[in-house]
């Protein structure tokens, strides 16, 4: 493995697409947070505008969601292209599935673009409010093909409660990987999301941080999780959640497991 100090940083969630969703507004809004990005260190960027999976019950409003998204990815690509102090990027999406009729739709599956480009990788969501049973929504995406990535599992709840560490376990059961916000690491969401988002670190769960960026609405920075990483002895932790596995995906390989703080 590399020597940890120089390692670059790989973010896969984020809303740095322009124009299309409640992150960044344009397209130099997005380039700037590109430029300090970079200057963070983040040498490989997925951009994941929302894509809402319903959408995949009405062809055309799925078609018209795709194309504008797609269109915003193309912006920015043409807008860096052959520019070396920019981090290359991937087109991706994070995708809301609420319940296992979108989550199974034929549509949403049978378009290559959805996911991470040119791999089986998706990230998805359920929706910060949890109504549904969320094991068969899992189950429904890798059945489809797709190997999902659930977005901030720290984040989400039922009723007036977080959600158990049990569920999350078993979303992780059920074969989905576990992306946790560095945002929540850091607080960002209060004590006990940034409790949940440890716990997962801490005991081997989570397989990826990321910033979940929102440009200049909600700025997230890797930063925030790799500086309270190596501030708790696991440097090695950071590595494989901001750097190796991040790369995995977009590379369309197996993750590697990540040992929990303190068993590395």
């Amino acid at each position: 493995m590399p020597d940890h100090e120089s390692d670059t940083l790989t973010d896969i969630h984020n809303h740095l697409a322009p124009g299309v969703d409640d992150g960044s507004r344009s397209l130099e809004e997005s380039i700037r947070h590109f430029f300090a990005m970079k200057a963070e260190g983040v040498s490989r960027i997925a951009i994941t505008p929302h894509l809402n999976g319903t959408l995949a019950h009405d062809a055309d409003g799925f078609a018209r969601r795709m194309a504008e998204l797609q269109n915003a990815y193309d912006a920015i690509a043409v807008a860096i292209r052959n520019r070396d102090d920019l981090p290359p990027i991937a087109f991706a999406q994070e995708i809301y599935l609420p319940d296992v009729a979108s989550a199974a739709a034929p549509a949403l599956w049978a378009d290559s673009r959805v996911g991470y480009s040119g791999t089986r990788y998706c990230l998805i969501e359920f929706g910060f409010q949890l109504v549904n049973e969320t094991v068969p929504i899992v189950r429904a995406v890798i059945e489809a093909g797709r190997r999902p990535i659930i977005a901030h599992p720290e984040r989400y709840s039922r009723g007036s409660a977080l959600v158990t560490l049990a569920e999350i376990e078993s979303w992780r059961q059920a074969g989905a990987i576990l992306q946790v916000n560095a945002g929540s690491l850091a607080g960002r969401f209060g004590e006990g999301v940034a409790e949940l988002g440890w716990t997962l670190v801490t005991r081997g769960m989570a397989s990826i941080v990321a910033t979940d960026h929102h440009a200049d609405a909600r700025g997230y920075s890797l930063i925030d999780a790799v500086t309270e990483l190596d501030a708790r002895g696991g440097k090695e932790q950071r590595y494989l959640l901001t750097r190796e596995n991040p790369n995995r995906v977009l590379d369309d390989m197996d993750v590697v497991d990540v040992p929990g703080l303190g068993t590395a």
